[in-house]
């Protein structure tokens, strides 16, 4: 890349970077502890600016979008007046057209953007690989929930999680069943694959050391680590502000366990790799709001059409960031039970799974 792209490219990071930045601001202003407020920011106008943006910005340069838009013959005017209509003349996408379309899914102008290849977990299937630009709003919107469960600004280093991670031998032979990060998720990733109740007196003295203000974790990994602890009756000597629980679904008497081991509010949080979307919930509550600051959400039927409110759909996401390869109406394979919208937060009023499950 020469010299001039590089500096293009840095100057459009950085313009993305305070974008990002400011999202924070804009989460606050909508939404509190009791939900969503209404009065304080139209954050409906902003999704549908950000949703009439990526459309336009994706039937310009994205050949996959290009064909389609030409096959409508419609007018770019007609996006910016109703973007959310306009964009039910899209198609749906899958991860299978996604597979068979990705040189056409990709940007021509994507080198303007640092790009990385994110890939999918693959727990139902073949993961998928795509090209993914940063910053793609996961920063402000981790850094909003790490703020709006603590009451407070948390500091990376007293973020840790559990997850899964397979560790070495010597690893395990000292009896270490964690490992050390730097990033968005925490200083310390606490592997799930050794949570015995032999080894559970060498977590409880690693999160003890670290005291983190706030703990990521899959529900299954903590119930089983506070199960060993009652058991034992150990409990680490922590002062956690707030725990959120993510990649599986989590039931209300779930938080509530956790809740009262660990003396704080539990929350969840719903996303992909994917980065289209990034939903949340109030403390102990099952109900997930989804920014609409990140990603446009569809929750649609068989016949991808909008389902009522308190009927099951497809959950169907359009991204906001991802301009290397922006992903429109993509349907991520979750079904869930739509809960209405508000100030542009699509509601879900409960989460069902994968729709292979």
């Amino acid at each position: 890349m020469n010299l001039l792209k590089k500096i293009i490219r840095k100057l459009i990071y950085e313009f993305r970077s305070v974008f990002e930045r400011n999202d924070i601001e804009k989460l606050f202003r909508t939404f509190n502890s009791k939900g969503i407020v209404l009065d304080e920011c139209n954050a409906e106008k902003i999704r549908d600016k950000r949703l009439s943006a990526i459309i336009n910005y994706s039937v310009k340069n994205v050949p996959y979008y290009k064909n389609i838009f030409a096959a409508l013959k419609h007018r770019k005017s007609e996006i910016k007046k109703n973007p959310c209509g306009f964009l039910r003349n899209f198609p749906i996408l899958t991860r299978e057209i996604i597979m068979q379309n990705n040189s056409k899914l990709k940007s021509k102008i994507s080198w303007l953007y640092p790009c990385g290849i994110s890939k999918t977990s693959g727990t139902t299937g073949i993961p998928l690989e795509f090209i993914s630009s940063s910053p793609n709003g996961e920063y402000s919107h981790q850094m909003f929930l790490y703020e709006f469960m603590a009451g407070q600004k948390i500091a990376l280093d007293k973020v840790v999680s559990f997850g899964g991670g397979y560790l070495s031998d010597e690893c395990i032979k000292q009896n270490i069943f964690w490992q050390y990060e730097k990033g968005l998720y925490g200083s310390c990733l606490f592997s799930s694959f050794y949570i015995l109740e032999k080894n559970i007196q060498f977590y409880v003295e690693k999160l003890n050391e670290i005291n983190p203000q706030i703990i990521r974790s899959y529900p299954s990994s903590l119930l089983l680590f506070i199960d060993y602890c009652k058991k034992l009756n150990i409990k680490p000597n922590i002062d956690v502000k707030g725990i959120y629980l993510t990649s599986e679904n989590s039931t209300k008497e779930q938080m509530e366990k956790i809740s009262d081991f660990f003396g704080c509010g539990v929350y969840g949080q719903y996303g992909h790799s994917e980065a289209c979307i990034f939903a949340f919930t109030t403390k102990n509550d099952t109900v997930y709001y989804c920014s609409p600051f990140y990603g446009f959400v569809e929750v649609l039927d068989k016949d991808n059409q909008p389902v009522k409110i308190g009927e099951t759909g497809y959950v169907t996401v359009s991204t906001f960031r991802n301009k290397a390869m922006p992903f429109i109406r993509y349907r991520t394979g979750d079904l869930a039970v739509y809960g209405g919208e508000k100030n542009g937060y699509a509601i879900l009023r409960q989460l069902l799974g994968r729709e292979k499950d």
